[in-house]
């Protein structure tokens, strides 16, 4: 009889967590504070060559559009 017992709360038990609606809590993420870099006077960069200067440019500008994308996906997976 305990088996049945058993057998028979397992099936209710299944049944029951079944039917249940709730999905996965959905958690707003918070965008992190904004990034602080380090200045760089102008003076510290008249020593770089032309080539060197623009790849700190460009490095510059892809980590700003970085920081934009990774906003924009916070941004649209946050309830």
């Amino acid at each position: 009889m305990p088996k049945k017992n058993l057998l028979a709360a397992l099936a209710i038990i299944l049944l029951a967590s079944g039917c249940a609606t709730a999905g996965p809590a959905a958690l707003r993420l918070p965008l992190p504070p904004p990034l602080v870099l380090p200045t760089v006077p102008i003076a510290s960069l008249e020593c770089l060559s032309d080539d060197t200067y623009n790849k700190l440019i460009e490095r510059d500008v892809r980590q700003r559009e970085r920081i934009h994308t990774l906003e924009d996906i916070i941004r649209a997976t946050s309830p």
